[in-house]
């Protein structure tokens, strides 16, 4: 779909307008990560950032490897809050860092962009879940279908012995 702008219309020169949050709050300390490496997990990123307090991490879809069914964005980014502007800055000097052998930029997130990240993440999981669900439901209507066709053979079994069932549960002597 769409780009769904937060209710700010974009400047005419493509520059977004000041986050109005800022203005408040002052700078988001949010730093976005571009360049992981395939499959690069929560604890990967918060070695990268040894040492300063990180409050919230979102390591994007398509780092994890969704399948083709997924549209996540195998670019490798991921989203680092921190708890402080200090911790912050300093993150934002660790850019060109390495992350094994890939070099990780690091610049500043966009609450915006943190937001989406976050809104895409629990639309992926939604589907996950769904997905799994069916998946369930189709293994129980496949056991179903098989215990019907056990239960349906041994009908038929029984049946093609005519009586036999019960004359085996009352022998009758034999003469």
């Amino acid at each position: 779909g769409g780009h769904v702008g937060l209710g700010m219309g974009g400047a005419p020169g493509g520059i977004p307008p000041c986050d109005p949050l800022d203005a408040i709050l002052g700078v988001f300390p949010c730093a976005r990560m571009r360049g992981l490496p395939f499959g690069a997990s929560l604890e990967d990123v918060l070695m990268f950032f040894q040492g300063l307090v990180v409050l919230d991490v979102l390591v994007c879809a398509g780092s994890g490897g969704m399948g083709s069914g997924g549209r996540g964005n195998p670019s490798g980014e991921a989203f680092v809050v921190f708890a402080n502007p200090m911790d912050f800055q300093m993150a934002l000097q660790r850019d060109h860092q390495n992350m094994g052998r890939r070099y990780i930029e690091v610049f500043q997130g966009k609450r915006a962009d943190y937001y989406a990240a976050i809104a895409q993440q629990q639309r992926q999981q939604e589907q996950q879940q769904q997905q799994q669900q069916r998946e369930q439901q189709q293994q129980q209507q496949q056991q179903q279908q098989q215990q019907q066709q056990q239960m349906g053979k041994q009908e038929a079994a029984a049946s093609d012995n005519g009586d036999a069932g019960d004359a085996a549960k009352q022998p009758r002597p034999a003469g």
